[in-house]
């Protein structure tokens, strides 16, 4: 982006979470990531997910799914 000003606050921010299936394959080597939260008020959010290895041979820009 030729209008990229720097890091600033964000006021929202959209995500959209697809749930997979127990049945869905990992590939090979996948590594379980684990993510614990908490803040004021009694909020706590756990996470876990797979997280792909990274591939082989020559990569440029690799970024993993989420």
């Amino acid at each position: 982006n030729i209008n990229w000003q720097g890091n600033r606050p964000t006021t929202s921010e959209f995500t959209l979470l697809i749930p997979g299936s127990i049945t869905d394959p990992l590939p090979d080597g996948a590594i379980l990531k684990t993510r614990e939260f908490s803040a004021k008020g009694g909020i706590e959010i756990d996470s876990s997910f797979y997280w792909p290895p990274h591939p082989t041979g020559p990569t440029a820009g690799y970024t993993a799914p989420l």
